[in-house]
């Protein structure tokens, strides 16, 4: 049987974007009339934090989540950025632009 190699980084980061992804979705249905879903979503939001617990021994904080937010538009800026200043090059250059 193969197995796939991963890290306690790449399993903690599945873990946060779990989370992070159902405490939306609990949000969004907070006060709406899909009290299924809401229901799913605290669910979903308490198990993966329980395996984060049992791995861990911690939970995720909204502190993390504001902080892996702020990480995740930076990065995301950045990339942005590169694009920008790359296409700029390959314009000076006389290059056609990539998509």
């Amino acid at each position: 049987m193969s197995t796939v190699p991963f890290t306690e980084e790449d399993v903690k980061g599945y873990l946060d974007e779990c989370i992070i992804f159902w405490r939306q979705k609990r949000g969004t249905n907070i006060g709406s009339d899909n009290i299924p879903e809401f229901n799913m979503a605290v669910c979903y939001v308490d198990a993966f934090q329980s395996v984060r617990m049992s791995l861990f021994g911690e939970l995720l904080s909204m502190d993390e989540v504001k902080y892996l937010k702020e990480e995740s538009d930076r990065r995301h800026q950045l990339d942005k950025l590169d694009l920008a200043i790359k296409k700029k090059e390959e314009l000076k250059n006389g290059r056609r632009t990539s998509r």
